[in-house]
């Protein structure tokens, strides 16, 4: 899905952040966009290592301690049903309980690959030896969870465990191949109301931040290509809308 904006020498592609069983395939007009570009600009670098110790207490605190009993249950039950470890499950904090059990709960709805088009992008830029710049770090994204009241976390962790955040995924992953913009507006619409601090955080909160630096980037006029998630490509404070 490949959008213009008022910069004419940046140019934006939304993607997905996974894919089914089918090809990778990439938008003609992103192709081209990609061939002008001499800098890629990607959400992360998929190559830096992840730290995931803020996923876990560090205080003491346990998961079972901070949600119901009947929860906590049903995430133990999960994690053996799909053969992860459950030795460590109590010290993951809700948030990181439910991206643990992400890839399988997709894989269950025919979601299989966890990379999609922007994964697809980037391997491309690394092997044309692109320039290529990143708006954070893959460390950092986790942030967005971690600062989201308990109360979302443990919405989060539900809607995993009840295959909601699957479903929403496939949605989202059929409204990009039918290029809706309509339908994924409605999606994100939808997540804000459902998790509103941390899918704030995460989609506009972060447009905002990345405009400043899509700004600096028009100063120095390298032909750019920027590649971000196209729930950030839909609405009022969509990032290409500078």
């Amino acid at each position: 899905m490949f959008f213009q904006t008022r910069l004419f020498h940046i140019q934006v592609c939304g993607s997905v952040h996974v894919w089914d069983d089918s090809p990778v395939s990439v938008s003609q007009e992103t192709v081209q966009a990609y061939q002008r570009a001499q800098r890629v600009v990607f959400e992360a670098d998929y190559r830096a290592p992840v730290d995931l110790q803020i996923g876990s207490y560090q205080n003491g605190d346990r998961l079972s301690q901070v949600i119901p009993s009947s929860l906590f249950a049903d995430v133990l039950s999960s994690f053996k049903k799909f053969g992860l470890p459950t030795d460590s499950v109590d010290s993951l904090k809700p948030w990181m309980a439910a991206l643990y059990l992400m890839p399988h709960q997709f894989r269950s709805v025919g979601i299989t690959n966890s990379h999609g088009i922007d994964k697809h992008i980037f391997d491309q830029a690394v092997a044309d030896r692109k320039t290529i710049d990143c708006f954070e770090t893959m460390s950092g994204q986790l942030n967005f969870f971690e600062g989201a009241p308990i109360e979302e976390q443990e919405t989060f962790l539900r809607r995993m465990l009840s295959l909601a955040a699957a479903d929403e995924a496939v949605r989202v992953f059929s409204a990009y191949k039918a290029r809706d913009m309509g339908a994924l507006e409605v999606l994100a619409t939808d997540a804000l109301k459902i998790m509103p601090k941390m899918f704030e955080q995460m989609i506009p909160g972060r447009n905002t931040s990345w405009k400043r630096t899509i700004l600096e980037k028009f100063n120095d006029g390298i032909p750019t290509l920027i590649v971000v998630g196209a729930l950030h490509c839909v609405g009022p404070t969509a990032v290409q809308i500078v």
